[in-house]
């Protein structure tokens, strides 16, 4: 299933990395098996989604500028509400544990050719990669069979309450770490999908935050948001 593949071969390829990190423990910020896991993780997803490259052409190919706003507004959204919930209402501790962050520069150093390839691995998955995945994943396929088990024959940006719940779910259960931040930043971009009826532009909007986010991260030290 093409809306499908990619997404489970980045979500079982993470779960692998996470088992390996554990398995052979260590310091988070500098731990050497997350730069390998990840970028293999993010090469085998790319393959995934070049070989079906062709069944993302079925969503139509529209951008409304709406969508660069939401992702903005995303991003000051995300920090923000993980910063409330991490300083006053610890709902992430109730939730699942705090995730480690991953500091490049610590496992590295400043200035090596390992530290750009890493970098440029990490923002390729964050930009390109993952918001592709997820959003085809959600939109195109999770909406649609909460909705109805012929999902395919779900016209593409409709949505019920049933629907809309279940992302906020699914948020809730991906994000542990930042719950209260991810329930209402995939709420936004339910939002945005059901006003433009574009994937697309929920793919734009997730670039655009997750793009904005790994600066913010790499300029504050903000690992955990990693």
């Amino acid at each position: 299933m093409i809306l499908v593949a990619p997404f489970v071969v980045y979500l079982g390829g993470m779960a692998v990395g996470v088992w390996l990190e554990g398995a052979v423990g260590g310091d988070a910020e500098t731990d050497a098996w997350y730069p390998i896991t990840y970028s293999v993780v993010v090469a085998l997803t790319a393959l995934v989604m070049l070989s079906i490259g062709s069944g993302y052409l079925l969503a139509p190919f529209k951008i409304t500028w709406l969508s660069v706003g939401v992702g903005v507004l995303g991003v000051g959204v995300w920090v923000g509400l993980w910063w409330l919930d991490r300083r006053l209402l610890g709902l992430g501790s109730l939730v699942g544990p705090t995730r480690e962050g991953f500091n490049p520069w610590s496992s590295f150093g400043s200035g090596s050719w390992a530290l750009t390839w890493f970098l440029g691995i990490r923002f390729l998955g964050l930009v390109l990669v993952v918001p592709v995945v997820e959003e085809f994943f959600v939109r195109g396929f999770l909406m649609r069979y909460i909705d109805s088990q012929d999902w395919d024959r779900v016209p593409l940006g409709s949505a019920t309450r049933m629907s809309v719940t279940g992302v906020a779910v699914y948020a809730l259960l991906s994000h542990p770490a930042e719950p209260l931040a991810a329930v209402v930043w995939f709420s936004m971009v339910t939002w945005l999908y059901t006003r433009t009826q574009s994937i697309w532009d929920c793919v734009v909007a997730h670039s655009t935050t997750n793009l904005l986010l790994g600066v913010y991260v790499v300029r504050t030290g903000t690992w955990e948001l990693w």
